[in-house]
């Protein structure tokens, strides 16, 4: 939690442009952003091109418990062409009402960055989540009673399937 900031649109993301140790059960693991807060490969500033891929997800998206490299946006990067850009906006405990927030807010506050696509990864445990916002009023003021989600390993296995699927 100490790593991430509020946001008045989609509750909070990663601070910009940071890089600190982050710990899952007994992994020990490195969180990079970027110049949007986004998870990286490394700190740096993302600049317009023909050729970004906006990806919107929960935990798995984020790579909770993995090492940059090993997630689903390190296995594309590392995989496919050099000329491409991925966004991880992943965050743990989001949800599909989360991922159009946060897909719209960063689409008007960046006119300059047209998106080749927004590919959104639904997970299991997304209606459970958006049941909290039936009746929000739009704006989050701060973070609070904020679920502490558990990953159990099968759904460190969906990144490794999906992105066996892409390839």
């Amino acid at each position: 939690i100490q790593n991430r900031i509020l946001n008045k649109d989609y509750k909070y993301t990663f601070k910009l442009n940071a890089s600190w140790e982050s710990k899952y059960n007994d992994f020990i693991y490195q969180i990079e952003t970027n110049n949007f807060g986004f998870r990286d490969y490394k700190i740096r500033k993302i600049m317009p091109t023909d050729n970004i891929f906006f990806f919107a997800g929960a935990s798995f998206l984020e790579g909770v418990g993995l090492d940059f490299e090993n997630t689903l946006l390190g296995k594309l990067k590392t995989n496919t062409s050099k000329d491409n850009v991925y966004l991880n906006s992943g965050v743990a405990s989001y949800s599909p009402y989360l991922y159009k927030r946060k897909i719209k807010s960063f689409i008007k506050e960046n006119p300059e960055i047209k998106l080749k696509k927004v590919i959104i990864l639904f997970d299991k445990s997304d209606p459970i989540d958006d049941q909290l916002y039936i009746n929000h009023t739009g704006v989050f003021n701060d973070i609070v009673n904020e679920p502490q989600y558990k990953i159990n390993i099968f759904e460190k296995s969906i990144t490794i399937a999906f992105f066996k699927l892409l390839l």
